[in-house]
């Protein structure tokens, strides 16, 4: 999979998330509490690409896990989505000690 590929795939996944939950881009990017309201659009463009924390706050207000943005590479898809679990493990274990 290019990386042209690997981008039209989450521009899809996530322009659809979005349509799932009912939510316009702009509402999105208020419920993500961005002051930009032209992020969510710059990402279904594919134009700019969420950062991870982005990745995280997206699937919260989504009602998504954070895997589900993220398309599989072919041929690395199992072992991939048990690293990002991992990831996504210890990064919630980790803000679970910094955040009160």
């Amino acid at each position: 999979m290019t990386r042209e590929q690997w981008l039209a795939e989450f521009v899809t996944t996530l322009r659809q998330a979005r349509t799932r939950a009912g939510l316009s881009q702009q509402q999105l990017t208020v419920d993500l509490g961005r002051g930009r309201s032209s992020m969510v659009g710059l990402w279904e463009r594919g134009i700019q690409v969420p950062r991870p924390d982005d990745l995280f706050d997206l699937a919260a207000v989504l009602g998504i896990d954070p895997a589900e943005l993220l398309p599989a590479v072919p041929g690395r898809a199992e072992s991939q989505a048990a690293e990002l679990r991992r990831l996504i493990d210890e990064i919630r274990r980790l803000l679970a000690t910094v955040r009160p």
